[in-house]
């Protein structure tokens, strides 16, 4: 289940800063072991710039990609006027690894339309361009290095990994399919992951830090939150579709949870459910090759008939029946 970044609401569209042949990626770059940071721009393809900067542009320097995020020539400016209180003399893209940068860089590395050095061509090529005032540094853009850890443990500059849980199980490339053949889209994911949103692709999602219990959501909801935590999200669930502000939204749950009290509501409430065939694997860092439980995806909105041929290749789809 995606552990609870938020997301912004809207994509950029490729303004006329954008390179005509090609999407233009703001990068940073450890230079010589940790000694310095560059923020630059580059159409190239992946590694290849660090390539030229370590065989050519500065010399025989060890350097390292720590993250790009696609966007405009002009954020690149920006970016270098932001931490322009770091920067070395007379070099206008190289910055001290002051703490506010990597702090920023920190939390880049967090938001799901950022791509990390480990990624294929295929899946930097999928991430979405994103509005520069989403992503661009201010000062709530931050993510302090734990104090708790030692530093070298977490790698250059303590960057680290994305944050996980225990309930970080993500859902099947199979059930997020289907889910988005019957609403279309996912506009929201309450309780997700960077990584997780690589096959939920959600316009916008929560993740353990924000909490989705305390936010509004809006639009076509996916929701696969903490098992741990369902007493929690039953009344959370019923309250927002009260709400009016979403049209459709698919819940997923543990079949061993179906028979929970707390769960009833939630039973009642829907307008359509499949319990799958089978127990299907969830993927990530925490999940193994036999789950120890079926599940069902609860489906709240007006296309049941829809839900029910998208889904019954997965499981047994059922109609809610309504007093």
């Amino acid at each position: 289940m995606e552990a609870l970044c938020p997301q912004p609401d809207t994509i950029q569209t490729f303004g006329p800063e954008i390179r005509p042949n090609g999407t233009t990626w703001i990068y940073f770059l450890n230079i010589n072991n940790q000694e310095a940071i560059k923020i630059g721009h580059s159409t190239k393809p992946m590694g290849e710039r660090a390539k030229q900067h370590a065989n050519g542009l500065l010399g025989e320097i060890p350097v390292e990609l720590l993250v790009e995020v696609r966007g405009k020539v002009a954020d690149e400016g920006y970016l270098h006027k932001y931490f322009r209180h770091l920067a070395r003399p007379g070099k206008k893209e190289v910055f001290q690894p002051g703490e506010e940068l990597i702090d920023y860089i920190r939390w880049l590395r967090d938001q799901h339309y950022v791509s990390m050095p480990t990624l294929t061509k295929e899946q930097r090529d999928a991430k979405p361009i994103r509005d520069a005032a989403e992503w661009l540094p201010n000062p709530d853009r931050r993510k302090p290095f734990p104090k708790e850890i030692l530093p070298g443990f977490l790698g250059a500059f303590g960057l680290g990994e994305p944050v996980t849980t225990p309930d970080d199980f993500y859902t099947n490339e199979a059930i997020i399919s289907a889910a988005r053949e019957v609403m279309g889209k996912i506009d929201l994911d309450p309780a997700s992951h960077p990584v997780a949103n690589r096959v939920v692709q959600a316009t916008s999602f929560f993740t353990v830090t924000d909490n989705g219990l305390t936010k509004r959501w809006s639009g076509r909801v996916w929701l696969n939150p903490p098992f741990s935590q369902w007493s929690e999200w039953v009344p959370k669930v019923l309250s927002e579709w009260g709400s009016g502000r979403i049209p459709e939204m698919c819940v997923l749950a543990a079949t061993r949870t179906l028979s929970a009290q707390y769960f009833a509501p939630l039973l009642c409430g829907c307008n359509a459910m499949c319990i799958t065939n089978g127990r299907i694997k969830f993927w990530g860092g925490r999940a193994g090759d036999s789950p120890d439980d079926g599940h069902a995806i609860f489906y709240f909105g007006s296309k049941p008939e829809l839900f029910s041929h998208a889904f019954r290749s997965i499981g047994s789809p059922f109609y809610a029946v309504k007093p």
